[in-house]
């Protein structure tokens, strides 16, 4: 192989390479799912489960015998005694300081149902913990969609100012041919180079904002984008107008329902009696025959009933409280659900709207496209002036403008109600 040749095909390489780089897409679902990896509240969620796993196994531990190791060491003032005296017996008194060393094992058998309602009322907190972090999370993703369309707007309005330019360009190479030719003043150019140079300024702000808009989702989704990558046109997705709304802050509300329930049903089982075996052994001075002064060893055990009466005097006040806890946190869903009507009304309004303008927009375009076509056969001709070609020109490009825009805004409103109804399957 030649150095040419060699040449030839490294450069055929680096080209293709380079094209395939210029021609990476960026869609809305990778920003969305970028979104929701690399923010770092997303941890939180996996921590918190961590935590569930933990928490579940120290309850579930309550089933497991309960081992204990007690001292004791005590002086007292008085001891007890037969207070009689017998002939030829000798009663010695039993020592005042006394010690006990004991290992005690207990053994659960009937909680109440309270081990079993601690795990599930430990799992409704750590839901609710998740179904906040995803609300969060939720705003993030919103602030996203906002963002990538903003993109698609403006790189509409970069491609339609570019068709645009060239338009003139072309238009102004006519223009000169003919100013030199002496058919048309040089004031006639003038007035097109003006307007090319216009365009040439709206199309460097719309680049600097782009890169701010860019820089923008580049934090929030920790992505590697470049200034040329290519925003992906979202497809058109299937609207529901009944759509139930049931989006993550009507979830937590009915968590937070769960969790006050299971709190009342836990206090409810508290007030059950509690069975379980026990079984003591230990060493001390005395042992069980505490007539014996003198160290030995004892072993107790059997079954242990206990019951705690002291929730029965709560019990009505609890059950009030319940209530009133319940009718707060209905009355705050109430109010999250009346506002989610009122903005998916709005969003049903808007899209529908915008369906309708579309249509306008394409008859106009029509009209249009007539127009102009008529004022440069007129300006060609010396008919009309350039600034009223120009003007007409610049009608026809607005109407264009508007429809690829309002496509734009159509579709943005679509993944909003999509988003507010709390469908995610798009993403």
């Amino acid at each position: 192989m030649t150095y040419k040749h060699l040449y030839i095909t490294v450069f055929s390489i680096i080209s293709l390479m380079w094209s395939q780089r210029s021609a990476a897409q960026y869609s809305i679902q990778q920003a969305l799912q970028e979104t929701r990896t690399s923010a770092p509240i997303f941890q939180l969620m996996e921590i918190s489960n961590e935590e569930l796993q933990l928490k579940e196994r120290n309850i579930n531990a309550q089933n497991l015998p309960h081992i204990s190791l007690n001292g004791r060491a005590t002086y007292q003032s008085d001891v007890t005694s037969l207070g009689i005296s017998l002939p030829g017996v000798e009663i010695k008194p039993i020592s005042k300081d006394q010690y006990k060393i004991t290992a005690d094992v207990y053994q659960n058998i009937y909680s109440g149902g309270t081990i079993k309602q601690s795990a599930l009322l430990a799992k409704t907190v750590i839901n609710l913990e998740n179904i906040n972090t995803e609300i969060e999370l939720e705003k993030i993703r919103y602030q996203i969609i906002q963002l990538y369309f903003s993109v698609l707007e403006i790189d509409t309005k970069k491609e339609i100012l570019t068709t645009r330019k060239q338009s003139l360009e072309s238009n102004l190479k006519k223009l000169i041919t003919a100013v030199n030719l002496g058919a048309l003043l040089k004031s006639e150019s003038n007035a097109l180079k003006a307007a090319i140079i216009q365009i040439k300024g709206q199309i460097i702000e719309l680049k600097a904002t782009r890169s701010n808009v860019i820089q923008n989702i580049k934090l929030l989704t920790k992505s590697d984008l470049t200034e040329d990558i290519k925003f992906e046109i979202p497809k058109n997705i299937s609207l529901n107008t009944n759509t139930t709304l049931h989006n993550l802050n009507i979830k937590q509300f009915e968590i937070q329902n769960q969790l006050i329930d299971q709190k009342h049903n836990l206090s409810l089982l508290n007030s059950k009696p509690k069975v379980g075996i026990f079984l003591q052994g230990g060493y001390g001075k005395p042992g069980l025959n505490f007539l014996k002064d003198g160290f030995d060893l004892f072993a107790i055990g059997g079954l242990q009933l206990k019951w705690d009466f002291g929730n029965l005097y709560t019990k009505a006040n609890d059950l009030q409280l319940n209530t009133l806890q319940k009718q707060k946190v209905g009355l705050k869903k109430e109010a999250v659900q009346l506002k989610n009507e009122i903005v998916f009304s709005k969003e049903n309004i808007e899209i529908e709207k915008l369906k309708s303008l579309l249509i306008q927009d394409q008859q106009l375009i029509e009209i249009r496209a007539e127009i102009t076509k008529t004022a440069k056969s007129k300006m060609e001709n010396g008919t009309i002036t350039s600034s009223e070609y120009i003007n007409r020109f610049n009608e026809e490009t607005i109407a264009k403008e508007n429809l690829k825009l309002r496509e734009i805004k159509l579709l943005k409103a679509m993944y909003q109600l999509q988003h507010l109804s709390g469908n995610y399957s798009i993403n």
